[in-house]
């Protein structure tokens, strides 16, 4: 009784180690007679392992890589799926007795296998499957590649840049491990977004490259500072309180754009962008308070005629209605009637021709935006009424340094974008 029970134990434990490894009776005998006198740390001498090239003759290692998954997870990282076969023979291990191709346990069989290392190394251990085709000796090893690989680049390009991930195969003997065949077997979307490339010497390595969306720096970063650029430099037309808030302001908004840089030593093209906004606004702060803008008042004195009403003479506006650094006139506390009589002006000062030539050489000479006239005598007096003409404007000196900084920035923006439309 007790040995039938033995008996059925042992047939239940030979069963579950069968169907667990997926060997017959027939493979695991024939591997057992094979391996009882196999020694792992002797390297199969087949011919069909050899090559020979003008470096020398080398143990040769097939190998093929198939690329199934590159999915950037974070800004310098890079998770792959990567599946790589390394096929040689080993003629110790041709079974005459099997034809089909089988997967052999390594924790009961394990043959002689290349000593391969990946740098980086996996998030988990790489647990290799390994495959033998008895009637030729022929040993195919996959190993399922699965992790996280950190990427590298030229600082300096930054946001521009391209970040490169290198997945490297290094081989602890001295076999020759060569790829002969390669596949990428990755959705369209990932085939589009990451590139990759493989090569096999010295060693092998599976190089991954991509580029970062450089959209969200565009529109947090280069479009804000152009904007505030181009406030600063039509605020010019402002008076000279608005130039210089609006300056300081700006200023500071560059100075904040400037604080959220990342944490890296190098100088690079973002760096360089908003160096060149803040000095090219810095410039326009200068000029703001070296070159003033202008006001002049003119003073002409005006005839009446006997009836006791002054005439209006009517103001020159040249172009916009906005000055600067303009004073509002009072609206005028006279009243204004047209005259129903022959104007009548002083002939000392030249009557109308005199005040509109006054007029145009103010516009001319100075560049008016606008010409402002008031009066400032009461009718009741029975003198001759003066008339205040003022300008403000933009003086020839302040308009050639506003050219000069404006075709500055125009040049550093157009050299700045040949520069990112050339590099790799």
């Amino acid at each position: 009784m007790r040995s039938t029970i033995l008996s059925a134990g042992l047939l239940y434990l030979c069963w579950v180690a069968v169907c667990g490894v997926g060997l017959t009776i027939v493979e695991r005998n024939e591997l057992s007679r094979k391996f009882k006198y196999y020694f792992r740390s002797v390297r199969p001498v087949g011919s069909e392992n050899i090559v020979s090239n003008r470096n020398g003759t080398f143990f040769s290692i097939k190998t093929a890589v198939h690329v199934l998954e590159s999915i950037p997870v974070a800004p310098s990282f890079l998770s792959y799926t990567v599946y790589v076969s390394m096929t040689y023979s080993d003629d110790r291990l041709i079974l005459r007795e099997l034809t089909d191709r089988f997967e052999v346990p390594l924790t009961e069989f394990d043959p002689w296998r290349p000593r391969i290392s990946i740098s980086p190394p996996p998030d988990h251990p790489v647990e290799p499957s390994l495959f033998l085709a008895p009637n030729t000796g022929k040993i195919t090893i996959f190993y399922k590649l699965k992790s996280t690989i950190g990427c590298t680049s030229r600082s300096w390009k930054h946001p521009f840049e391209t970040l490169t991930c290198v997945l490297h195969f290094d081989n602890q003997g001295d076999e020759l491990v060569s790829i002969v065949e390669h596949r990428d077997l990755r959705s369209e979307g990932e085939v589009d977004e990451v590139g990759f490339e493989i090569t096999d010497l010295p060693s092998p390595l599976i190089v991954f490259s991509y580029s970062p969306s450089w959209l969200p720096t565009l529109v947090t970063v280069y479009l804000p500072s152009a904007i505030i650029f181009a406030v600063v430099f039509f605020a010019q037309w402002k008076r000279r309180k608005v130039q210089v808030a609006v300056t300081v302001t700006a200023l500071i908004c560059l100075m904040i754009l400037f604080s959220r840089r990342d944490d890296t030593k190098a100088v690079n093209l973002l760096d360089l962008w908003l160096c060149a906004t803040f000095m090219h606004t810095v410039f326009l702060l200068v000029i703001d308070l070296t070159l003033p803008s202008r006001r002049i008042r003119y003073t002409l004195m005006l005839d009446v005629d006997g009836t006791g009403e002054y005439r209006r003479v009517p103001s020159v506006d040249r172009g916009a209605s906005t000055s600067l650094d303009r004073e509002m006139s009072p609206s005028p506390r006279t009243s204004f009637s047209q005259a129903r009589t022959a104007e009548k002006y002083s002939p000392v000062l030249g009557g109308q021709r005199a005040f509109l030539a006054v007029q145009k050489y103010a516009v001319k000479r100075f560049g008016s935006n606008s010409v402002e006239t008031k009066l400032v005598n009461d009718k009741n007096d029975g003198h001759p009424i003066q008339r205040h003409i003022q300008t403000s404007s933009i003086g020839m000196r302040k308009r050639i340094a506003l050219a000069i900084v404006l075709s500055s920035f125009l040049l550093f923006c157009l050299v700045y974008f040949f520069t990112v439309a050339s590099i790799d």
